[in-house]
């Protein structure tokens, strides 16, 4: 029998063996041959095909494989000489399966490289940063340390004591100065001078002078801030404000610590040609220079004794004492004035009650000027019948300088009848 001719692949050319539906070059398929097509005639369809097979086979000793079934009226089947039957095992070739897309998979290698590379460059900039902050820190506290003074505070040395700490002078000066400003009696300690000081909150470039002081109050608080009432005047005239402080405002009633008060000076200006002035610019100011040994008696209080009597409305007034000062109630006197306080002592001997508001009869004369009470004066508003050693107190702002005062009680008649009563003293 002659050999039926193979048809060639319409994709890759390849030719195939009759018999076969795969093109074993590129796994194209064939349907049917197209040079031996299916013959069919009635009555040989499939149904009549199947029913003419057997539906069994008989084993063959030397045969594992099934005879092949009969042949049908109509259907021809002819084998080809040299025919392989295909391999009832056979797997689709490579290419021709399809593949799995690959491209969430190179994503994702992607994308982890890329985390990779942002991982490795955070963790050098956090050790670049770590690095940096260590040099920074220990650079900063080395200037810190060769910065700070020894023995900046709570030290009270001689005048001109220098100690020297980590290459910074520190020049002490004990002062010891003593004044009342508004009340509350201020011991300028000590002064020392250096480049900074431990406690600083606002050291400045040039250098830091600091008054060590204590406080001590009455029954009555003070009424200031230090950033208002202290200045440091230099030799020059200029006028410094203070910088920075330990309490900046006066203590409360009945309250003595210690304070301290820094000011920008510069180091190449000694301390002994400073001057501390206490006091706003409509108050009496007090200057205290930094030498160890200024004169301030004419800023303390003086106290004199009179003992002067006066017969007034049937009350016998005495003067027991006055004194002169700079503040009072917790009050710095006005720029130019000071006051005068002077304590009585009131005796009733009559029948009658004695009644009066201070503010209405009381007078001091010094000079020129005439001036009434205080407000925070303590002289009470009548004195009973009978009733002996009733004291009181009162304070008259008067002008600087006077050294003559008239205590005066004016006449109580509104017509003008009766006589004033004077009693004249002396501080």
């Amino acid at each position: 029998m002659a050999q039926q001719p193979t048809r060639p692949c319409l994709s890759c050319g390849t030719p195939m063996p009759v018999g076969q539906r795969f093109y074993a070059n590129c796994g194209a398929t064939m349907e049917g041959d197209p040079y031996k097509p299916t013959e069919l005639t009635p009555g040989s369809g499939i149904s009549s095909l199947m029913s003419s097979m057997p539906t069994s086979f008989d084993s063959d000793a030397g045969s594992s494989a099934p005879p092949p079934p009969p042949m049908s009226q109509g259907y021809q089947f002819q084998q080809s000489q040299g025919y392989q039957p295909p391999l009832a095992s056979y797997q689709t070739p490579t290419f021709a399966k399809p593949q799995q897309d690959s491209s969430g998979r190179v994503l994702g290698q992607i994308g982890c490289g890329v985390g990779m590379i942002i991982l490795l460059v955070l963790a050098l900039c956090g050790t670049a940063v770590y690095f940096t902050y260590g040099f920074i820190r220990g650079n900063v506290n080395n200037v810190s340390s060769s910065n700070q003074p020894g023995g900046s505070t709570g030290n009270t040395g001689d005048t001109g004591n220098t100690s020297n700490t980590n290459n910074t002078s520190t020049q002490s000066s004990s002062l010891n100065a003593v004044v009342t400003y508004a009340s509350v009696k201020i011991t300028v300690v000590d002064v020392k001078q250096a480049k900074s000081f431990s406690d600083d909150t606002n050291t400045p470039d040039q250098g830091v002078v600091r008054l060590n002081f204590k406080e001590d109050t009455s029954d009555k608080p003070g009424r200031y801030y230090y950033g208002d009432c202290l200045r440091l005047l230099l030799p020059d005239g200029t006028s410094v404000i203070p910088s920075n402080f330990q309490y900046g405002f006066a203590p409360d009633a009945s309250i003595s610590r210690k304070n301290w008060v820094d000011f920008p000076v510069s180091l190449s200006i000694h301390a002994n040609q400073m001057v501390l002035r206490i006091g706003t610019a409509t108050e009496a100011q007090m200057d205290i220079p930094l030498t160890g040994t200024a004169d301030l008696n004419k800023y303390q209080a003086k106290t004199a004794t009179p003992n002067k009597q006066a017969l007034y409305e049937g009350v016998n007034w005495t003067i027991t004492s006055a004194t002169s000062q700079w503040s009072f109630a917790g009050k710095q006197a006005d720029k130019g004035m000071f006051y005068v306080v002077v304590t009585v002592k009131m005796d009733n001997n009559t029948s009658n009650d004695f009644r009066g508001y201070p503010g209405d009869y009381i007078r001091l004369k010094a000079g020129t000027t005439t001036t009434t009470p205080d407000i925070d004066s303590t002289i009470p508003l009548g004195v009973a019948a009978g009733q002996t050693n009733t004291t009181g107190m009162c304070a008259f702002l008067v002008p600087q300088g006077n050294t003559d005062y008239t205590f005066v009680l004016l006449a109580a008649s509104s017509n003008g009848a009766g006589q004033d009563v004077s009693i004249p003293f002396q501080v």
